[in-house]
């Protein structure tokens, strides 16, 4: 097993990235999807620091339909510090650097903000009112339906 795949945590990185998702508003649909194509490729190079990438596979697995769109996007992640692109020749692939997000490490114990607590108390006083006695997010639970009888009465 490479060093660095002992010291890549899957989940905590995919959650580190979409804490950044929900705080950075530069990032739109296909920074994102290129991002977890970009994701994908790391992992089947076993998360090596850096690794090749071959444009029509990125393109394909990312789903951009536009070679502009797909060059302005990385070069987007680059500027905005989530990768390292180095692009390649002609005749040789790019090499791409997944940078370590806050969160990301298990060394790290930045707390993730996923979920915005007040917009998330907002959104459950308006779905169900008398589930919202508390607004601490320990005493919230939204009624999903699912503890009541069904139409038999079982």
């Amino acid at each position: 097993m490479p060093a660095s795949l002992s010291q890549t945590n899957y989940i905590r990185h995919l959650n580190a990235f979409f804490a950044q998702v929900r705080k950075d508003t530069r990032l739109h649909a296909n920074h994102v999807s290129l991002y977890m194509a970009l994701f994908q490729v790391w992992k089947q190079h076993h998360f090596r620091k850096s690794f090749p990438i071959l444009r029509e596979e990125v393109i394909r697995l990312c789903r951009i339909g536009s070679l502009n769109t797909y060059t302005r996007c990385l070069k987007d992640l680059n500027s905005y510090g989530y990768i390292l692109y180095q692009q390649g020749r002609l005749t040789s692939p790019g090499i791409v650097a997944i940078l370590p997000l806050p969160g990301s490490s298990d060394n790290d114990t930045t707390q993730l903000q996923l979920f915005d607590t007040q917009k998330s108390i907002e959104v459950c006083k308006k779905i169900n009112p008398s589930s919202c006695k508390n607004d601490t997010p320990s005493c919230r639970k939204i009624d999903t339906g699912t503890d009541r009888k069904n139409a038999t009465g079982k």
